[in-house]
C-alpha cells in the first residue's frame, strides 16, 4: 500500500532497473530478520534487501552499505548508475528512479549532496523535488562530510566505521606520520592522506599534527595545499590534502635539463614561491622547514606543503622566538643553528638556499655539484656553514647559461645574508622578481620568472609602499 503521507517513500512498489531482473533491482517483502531461518541470515543480501519493509524507513544508510549497493547496481549492467549510489538511493525511496539519467546527463553525483531544491533535474515534479529534499537525509553519511564541508569542521568516526576512500600507493613516509594516495568513490577525485597514529607517539608529535592541522585551516592560497578535511578514528589521525602532486621540488630538478619546457616553468616557481611566503608571512606564518622536499610540483603548479612546525604568531606581540629549532640543518639560517632569536627572516634564508640549488640547474649544473663544492670546503652541505663558498658559487654560475638568468643572483645574495635585519623580506623578494620579469623584454623567448597566475594582476606600486612598511616592521621586531 502506497502512504498517505506525500513525504514518505513508498516502500512497496519502485520501478525497476532497464534490463534487470525484478528479483535483483524491485522492493520485495522480507521476511522479519528475527524469524529468518539460519540459511537466509548467511545468503548474500540483494539489492532488493537495503529497500525492503524491513529496511526502511530507518534513520541512515552506512558507507559499507552505499559500497555494496553500487556493486549490486554494476552487476545489474548499470554502471553509470553506480557511480551514484546515494542518488539512486534516494531516488528508490521515493519511486523515481526513472529520473536518475536526468541527474547523470547534467553531470551531476553523490558528491553534490545535499541539494537545494532549485538544483534538482526540472524533469523531476515539484512535488518529487520536495519528497527529494526531505527524503535525502538518510543517505548523508558521515564520510560526505569529508569533502563537503566548508567549515572544515573536524570528523569523528564510529567504532568500527572504516575509512570510505579507496586506498591507493603509498607517497612517502617519515618522522611520525605517513602520506598515501586515496579516491573518493562519490566525487572520483584523488587526495593525499597524511595519517598519525594516536598510541605510542610521542606528545610533541601529536602536537605537530595538531598544530598543522591548526595552520592548514588558516591557509588559502593557490601555490600552498588545501586542507580538505581532518578527521579521527579508532586508530589515526588523519588530514585530507589537495593536491596530489607529481613530484617534490627535488626531483623536479632531474627533469630539467631534459625538457625546455619544464626549464621555462622552473624559472616562473621564484615569483610563484615568494608569493606564497608573502601570504604566509602577511598572515603572521612562518613555516620554518622550506627545504625542495616540502614543496610540491603538480603540472606547471607549485605548492608549499608540510606546516607541522610551522609557528602561528597571530596572537603574539613578536614574531621573535629562540624555541623552534632547525629541522632540515642544510637549509636553516644561521641563528637558527645556533639557536638565537629568530623570525620570519629565518624564512627568507631557507627559501635562498632553494632559490641557489634552483639557479643552479637553471644553468646547466646539478644539486650534487653544488653539495660537493660545499664538502670540498668544509666537509659539510649546510649552507650556513659554506657561505664564502656559496657566494663564490653565484658568480660561476653568471658565467654559465642564460645572461637573463643572473638577475636570480642578485635575489640571492639579497636573502643569504649573515645579519637577518637585513635581509630581504617576502614582500620585497617578489616585487624584486616581478619588476625584474616586466623589465626585461628578453626574457619572453625564456619564460618569465613568475607565473601570470601571481604576477597579472598584481600593482607594482602598491607592492613598492607595502615592502617599504614591511622592512621597517621586520626589523622592529
Amino acid at each position: 500500500m502506497r502512504s498517505n503521507n506525500p513525504f514518505l517513500p513508498n516502500f512497496t512498489a519502485h520501478l525497476p532497473l532497464h534490463g534487470a531482473s525484478s528479483s535483483s533491482v524491485s522492493s520485495s517483502r522480507a521476511p522479519v530478520l528475527g524469524s529468518r531461518p539460519t540459511a537466509q541470515l548467511e545468503r548474500q543480501k540483494t539489492l532488493s534487501d537495503y529497500f525492503s519493509i524491513e529496511e526502511v524507513p530507518r534513520r541512515s544508510y552506512t558507507d559499507q552499505e552505499f559500497a555494496d549497493i553500487a556493486r549490486l547496481i554494476n552487476e545489474t549492467g548499470r554502471e553509470s548508475w553506480s557511480r551514484i549510489p546515494r542518488i539512486y538511493t534516494v531516488l528508490r525511496l521515493i519511486d523515481q528512479v526513472v529520473a536518475i539519467d536526468a541527474f547523470l546527463d547534467l553531470g551531476m553525483n553523490d558528491f553534490w549532496l545535499p541539494f537545494h531544491t532549485s538544483q534538482l533535474p526540472k524533469s523531476l515534479s515539484a512535488f518529487y523535488r520536495e519528497r527529494f529534499i526531505q527524503s535525502q537525509n538518510v543517505v548523508l553519511t558521515t564520510s560526505i562530510d569529508l569533502e563537503n564541508d566548508r567549515q572544515k569542521e573536524h570528523i569523528r568516526f564510529k567504532p568500527g566505521e572504516s575509512f570510505p576512500f579507496t586506498v591507493g600507493d603509498r607517497l612517502g613516509a617519515g618522522g611520525y606520520a605517513s602520506v598515501d594516495k586515496v579516491l573518493s568513490p562519490w566525487s572520483g577525485r584523488t587526495y593525499a592522506r597524511k595519517r598519525f597514529r594516536r598510541t605510542k607517539v610521542k606528545p610533541s608529535d601529536t602536537q605537530s599534527f595538531m598544530n598543522e592541522l591548526k595552520i592548514l585551516k588558516r591557509i588559502n592560497h593557490h601555490h600552498c595545499v588545501e586542507l580538505v578535511a581532518s578527521y579521527t578514528d579508532s586508530k589515526y589521525f588523519g588530514l585530507l590534502i589537495s593536491p596530489v602532486a607529481d613530484c617534490d621540488l627535488l626531483a623536479y630538478y632531474s627533469t630539467v635539463p631534459n625538457s625546455g619546457e619544464n626549464m621555462i616553468i622552473l624559472r616562473s616557481f621564484f615569483g610563484c614561491l615568494a608569493r606564497a611566503l608573502q601570504f604566509l608571512h602577511d598572515g603572521k606564518i612562518r613555516h620554518r622547514d622550506l627545504k625542495p622536499e616540502n614543496i610540491l610540483v603538480k603540472g606547471n603548479t607549485v605548492y608549499l606543503t608540510d606546516f607541522g612546525i610551522s609557528l602561528d604568531w597571530e596572537n603574539l606581540s613578536r614574531s621573535t622566538t629562540t624555541e623552534d629549532s632547525a629541522k632540515s640543518w642544510i637549509y636553516c639560517a644561521p641563528e637558527v643553528a645556533q639557536y638565537d632569536r629568530r623570525n620570519s627572516s629565518s624564512d627568507i634564508w631557507s627559501l635562498g638556499c632553494v632559490f641557489m640549488e634552483m639557479f643552479t640547474v637553471l644553468k646547466g649544473f646539478t644539486v650534487e655539484d653544488l653539495r660537493k663544492t660545499f664538502r670540498e670546503n668544509s666537509g659539510r652541505t649546510r649552507f650556513y656553514e659554506n657561505f664564502d663558498v656559496a657566494m663564490d658559487w653565484l658568480d660561476k654560475l653568471n658565467h654559465h647559461g642564460e645572461p637573463t638568468d643572473n638577475e636570480v643572483a642578485r635575489w640571492i645574495r639579497n636573502m643569504l645574508v649573515i645579519d637577518r635585519s637585513s635581509r630581504d623580506t617576502a614582500q620585497a623578494l617578489f616585487l624584486s622578481i616581478i619588476t625584474a620579469g616586466r623589465e626585461n623584454k628578453s626574457m619572453q623567448n625564456t619564460g618569465l620568472f613568475c607565473g601570470r597566475c601571481c604576477s597579472d594582476d598584481h600593482d607594482i606600486e602598491s607592492s613598492s609602499e607595502a615592502a617599504s612598511d614591511d622592512n621597517t616592521w621586520a626589523r622592529d621586531v
